[in-house]
């Protein structure tokens, strides 16, 4: 939901309240990793859909405007100790190649 409103942002400024570690993964990636389970067998079946790096939102924001080259600068308004993440050891363990939130960020439209 962030990146719709960055993209429509027309101010210099982009509040973000309640920042907090979140995971995002990249829908390029998600397709990888459910065609990976429809081919081939697994030993693992339970995995969190997250990259093992864990940003704040305010971090991927950043990434996302530098990305597009968007001229609006994030404010902090406050920060929350909730986060919300997962383990991606089970995902890892795997070794299902992914091209990354970086590059799922560059290829957002």
């Amino acid at each position: 939901r962030i990146f719709p409103r960055l993209l429509e942002n027309k101010q210099d400024t982009f509040d973000i309240t309640d920042d907090r570690y979140f995971d995002y993964f990249s829908i390029q990636d998600l397709c990888t990793v459910v065609e990976n389970f429809v081919v081939k067998t697994q030993v693992v079946f339970d995995v969190n859909c997250v990259y093992k790096e864990k940003y704040l939102i305010s971090q991927v924001a950043q990434k996302f405007i530098d990305a597009h080259s968007l001229k609006s600068k994030l404010n902090i308004v406050s920060t929350s100790r909730n986060n919300y993440t997962g383990s991606s050891e089970n995902l890892y363990s795997l070794d299902i190649p992914l091209q990354g939130l970086d590059q799922g960020i560059r290829n957002y439209d």
